[in-house]
């Protein structure tokens, strides 16, 4: 990845480098901050956590691309393993339960 370049943060793992979760101190406590921070400015992100994206799509599309759509798609194939002809109804909040507009 070069500066400036637009990427997806996702918790999948992916291809490339990954390196160890960052650490951080909170009242005299060590918190593993997991494969991907959020609500920060800056991140120490792994290479195989990240997606660059060569498409001009919002950044409100983008979001989708790291949590809500991994996380549906993997509930259903993975955890549900639904196939085909099969249905499943999906209760919740946030970008998997919310409708797409």
């Amino acid at each position: 990845m070069r500066g400036g370049e637009r990427v997806v943060l996702h918790w999948r793992k992916g291809i490339g480098i990954e390196s160890p979760t960052p650490l951080y101190q909170w009242q005299n406590r060590t918190l593993n901050a997991g494969r991907i921070t959020t609500f920060n400015e800056y991140a120490i992100v792994s290479e195989n956590r990240l997606t660059p994206i060569t498409t001009n799509i919002s950044a409100e599309s983008m979001s989708l691309y790291g949590c809500a759509l991994p996380t549906g798609f993997g509930s259903v194939t993975n955890d549900a393993k639904l196939t085909i002809g099969e249905s499943l109804l999906v209760f919740g909040i946030g970008g998997v339960g919310h409708p797409f507009y």
